[in-house]
């Protein structure tokens, strides 16, 4: 029988307990600057045997991924300079061409001066765990664009302290992310609730509860809250939904309107002018609800993505699956706004704008009446765009609406056609009040001798539903679509106006 030194006979098991470990273990002998000592479960891992790996760090190197190389050698040098503990995690190209992810754990043995004398890792493959932290990452972001696309306000709370807000809430209240994480939910609770509020938080329901929400200038907005009990890593949270109520109160009001100005169209066919304004006004509503549709159909798409990823056992899939139903019930609601206003889809072409307004003067001098004198300058050369002559059309006599209302005494609307070539996008954003691309632009000028406006007044006119007119007398759609259009159709409009000094849109249209 052969007698084994005690020495070798644990020298052997040590070897035996490395090569068991479900890790590369490895030391570097920064004396000769050699890898002096690999165990064999570098083979099964990477492919290459344990020969290869020793010595100079040349064949270690080379096996780095390349988008890894410069990141991870910059790494060893500085602990080789520095010594310490550290963790790296990168990717090592195995000997049949897959990329494999590793983390690297590395610890400096120095001498009483400092100097890195041995390093010593331990480098375990993580492929598996960065593919499941990338799928929870994608789905975390998945989660987020739809919150984000919902239109009403989605805040996770624990126990009062807020823990998420979807971007429609931090534009309804005001404050940026990093304003609110953290803080306490009452402090976006109007002074009048926060008593209410705050015996929620200590004995949670699921009934829905009208308050108001108090914006970071101070403004108070009224929302109805509906909250649901999830868990999120353990720690059970709230997640409250707040629907903003006076949005709510102004599409009311505005499919009230609507109703009122069909009833309008039934009593007077025979006035040619007031149905040319409603037949306006169902363009508009047309085009507000296809639009919304299309943004109704992009939530309801990535809600399904979002469902096919969460099992049915996860608490989070009721609350997507109240945001599908919700986003199911408003696509009713656009097909019925698109039933009444007959809308086509748009066909864009290459038109000639001048052409377009020609077309459209005689039913303009209809609509404006006798009051107002209708004046056109027309571009003596044909100024092609592609756009949808329709919707040209309709811009037009959504403009020529709005011009004739402020001027109530009579006055003078000016239509002009014109070209201009952008080379300068910054003397164009200084001179044109618009940031315009460089490139051949067509010009459709349209102004009145109106009343004009207020800045405030001008800064809100783009926006849906906003009017100045009395109640019942306007929609506060005609400008938004206005936009709108002009968006589609890959332009810019830039308006001026000032108190008794009338209002001027001036549209700009890429030349085709």
């Amino acid at each position: 029988m052969t007698h084994v030194p005690p020495l070798d006979l644990d020298r052997r098991r040590f070897d035996q307990i490395l090569d068991s470990v479900d890790a590369v273990v490895w030391e570097w002998d920064a004396r000769i600057g050699k890898l002096d000592f690999v165990n064999s479960r570098v083979e099964s891992m990477f492919g290459f045997p344990a020969e290869r790996w020793r010595g100079a760090l040349d064949f270690w190197e080379s096996r780095i991924h390349p988008h890894d190389r410069d990141r991870v050698t910059a790494h060893f040098d500085k602990v080789v300079r520095e010594g310490g503990r550290s963790r790296i995690e990168y990717r090592i190209m195995h000997a049949d061409g897959r990329p494999i992810c590793v983390a690297d754990n590395i610890a400096a043995e120095t001498d009483e001066s400092g100097n890195v004398l041995v390093l010593r890792g331990l480098t375990m493959d993580i492929t598996e765990q960065r593919a499941a932290r990338t799928h929870l990452e994608e789905s975390e972001e998945r989660f987020r664009l739809v919150a984000d696309a919902v239109l009403d306000t989605v805040l996770i709370h624990e126990a009062g302290t807020i823990l998420y807000v979807n971007r429609t809430g931090l534009n309804l209240l005001g404050y940026e992310e990093h304003e609110v994480l953290g803080g306490s939910g009452l402090m976006v609770v109007a002074p009048e609730d926060k008593d209410r509020v705050a015996r929620r938080f200590a004995k949670p329901n699921d009934d829905p509860i009208e308050i108001k929400l108090q914006r970071k200038d101070g403004s108070a907005v009224p929302v109805e809250v509906h909250g649901r009990s999830g868990t999120l890593k353990g720690r059970t949270v709230r997640i409250v939904v707040a629907r903003d109520l006076s949005m709510v109160n102004r599409v009311r009001m505005t499919e009230a309107e609507i109703k009122d100005l069909t009833q309008a169209l039934q009593e007077s066919q025979h006035q040619l002018i007031h149905s040319q304004k409603l037949e306006a006004i169902g363009r508009v509503t047309g085009g507000v609800a296809h639009d919304f549709n299309n943004l109704l159909t992009v939530i309801l798409s990535y809600t399904q993505i979002l469902l096919s990823d969460i099992a049915d056992s996860d608490p989070r899939r009721e609350d997507v699956q109240e945001i599908q139903r919700a986003a199911e019930r408003a696509t009713a609601l656009t097909r019925q706004l698109l039933a009444f206003s007959r809308k086509q889809p748009v066909q864009p072409h290459r038109i000639d704008i001048t052409e377009v307004v020609h077309d459209t003067e005689k039913m303009l001098r209809r609509l404006l009446g006798d009051g107002v004198e209708l004046v056109l300058i027309p571009s003596p050369e044909p100024l092609f765009v592609l756009a949808d002559a329709g919707q040209l059309e309709q811009i037009l006599v959504n403009l020529a609406v709005n011009a004739g209302d402020a001027m109530p005494q009579g006055g003078v609307l000016t239509i002009a056609t014109d070209e201009m070539e952008v080379s300068d996008a910054e003397y164009a954003s200084r001179h044109m009040g618009v940031d315009v691309p460089t490139g051949a632009y067509a010009v459709l000028s349209v102004g009145d001798t109106g009343h004009g406006m207020t800045e405030q007044t001008k800064s809100h006119i783009f926006e849906p539903f906003y009017t100045t007119k009395p109640k019942g007398k306007g929609t506060g759609l005609g400008l938004a679509t206005v936009y709108g259009i002009v968006k589609q159709a890959r332009g810019y409009i830039w308006v001026y106006s000032k108190l008794g000094a009338g209002t001027t849109f001036k549209i700009y249209l890429p030349r085709s």
